[in-house]
């Protein structure tokens, strides 16, 4: 896989400037994936021995994988972190003790200097989880308890500052809801993301990790039903339209759109183990992409169409690859890409688009 030369002196410079470092790690690596960034975030630590998550990114390259921690602050916890498919961005959950957990987004460029620069996505006075990117950088989901506020957007067009309040409002059965907001419209307007637009996802039950796809015209969601069954909402955005997917087993969960926008990859639970399939968005049919006993679990994509995933067994957690050739002719081969050495999840890929955020 080709990338531009400049992508991987900007990630040199990345590591040399980070001073939220906590050591590097060099591991072997599947060419596949050479020239992205992953980010994940891994259970650590305070010095006082309170469990706290911090943030690492890791460098795919033809020579292994390099790891470093990225963000790490004691007293706080960073959680569900996704990179912007451009490689340029990293947004993720922050809270501590006493505070809600937020969305915040910081440019790559900028991980070496202080909080100033980190940009709060999301109220203070709100709980938000699970950010991701659309396909193109320029829209990020995710999962919220906020109330409508005179921020809201037009549903017919979310990027207009002056639209009307949105309707889709909380339920007595649900306070969680999809939330979009348009990060590259903000960004154009002068406007604070905090007070950005924002589209809000009418749910019936509490809603939870948005997929985009490239354009941010589609979205899916899981859903936490009756039982604590999780379930896959699929949206059309140009015409409000929701439809619940067939999936397999009993539970679905952490749905990701690959990068044409054509499958579904999803965590779903059968018996007592968790794996993932992919759902063709054409047909509405699901195949597994993994067996056996490890618990596979927050499945992402590549720039190529390989799946990257968490496996843990044991207590043992590692990053696994199942390469495009493999997924295209059914074989379904997982190789390691790299041990993630402790509790790891939400593994997201980024770096190598042809689009990129401007």
């Amino acid at each position: 896989m080709s990338i531009l030369s400049e992508h991987k002196k900007h990630f040199r410079l990345l590591i040399a400037a980070c001073i939220f470092a906590l050591g590097i790690l060099t591991l072997p690596a599947s060419a596949v994936c050479a020239g992205e960034f992953l980010v994940y975030s891994q259970e650590s630590k305070c010095p006082d021995g309170t469990p706290s998550r911090k943030i690492m990114i890791a460098s795919m390259s033809d020579d292994g994988v390099t790891t470093r921690g990225i963000l790490s602050k004691e007293g706080y916890r960073y959680l569900s972190p996704t990179i912007a498919p451009s490689g340029k961005m990293v947004a993720y959950s922050r809270g501590s003790s006493g505070k809600a957990l937020g969305i915040f987004l910081q440019r790559l460029d900028h991980l070496g200097n202080a909080d100033g620069d980190v940009v709060p996505v999301t109220p203070m006075n709100a709980t938000a989880i699970h950010p991701r990117f659309s396909g193109d950088s320029t829209m990020i989901a995710y999962s919220t308890d906020e109330v409508d506020s005179t921020n809201s957007a037009d549903p017919a067009d979310p990027t207009n500052p002056a639209g009307p309040a949105n309707p889709a409002k909380p339920t007595a059965q649900n306070t969680r809801r999809i939330a979009i907001k348009n990060v590259k419209k903000a960004e154009e307007h002068g406007i604070a993301l905090t007070s950005a637009p924002v589209q809000y996802i009418p749910s019936e039950f509490p809603a939870f990790e948005p997929t985009l796809n490239f354009d941010g015209s589609q979205l899916v969601y899981a859903v936490a039903g009756v039982g604590g069954r999780y379930h896959l909402v699929h949206v059309d955005l140009t015409t409000n339209t929701q439809t619940r997917l067939a999936t397999r087993g009993v539970s679905a969960t952490m749905p990701a759109f690959s990068r044409d926008g054509e499958i579904i990859a999803y965590t779903y639970k059968e018996g007592s183990n968790w794996h993932i399939a992919l759902l063709d968005l054409a047909t509405g049919e699901s195949s597994p992409a993994t067996s056996g006993p490890s618990q596979n679990q927050g499945p992402a994509w590549t720039s190529d169409g390989s799946l990257i995933y968490t496996a843990a067994l044991d207590g043992d957690f590692n990053i696994h690859l199942i390469s495009a050739s493999s997924l295209h002719d059914g074989t379904l081969a997982s190789e390691l890409l790299f041990d993630g050495e402790g509790r790891i999840s939400y593994p997201s890929v980024g770096g190598n688009m042809e689009h990129a955020f401007p």
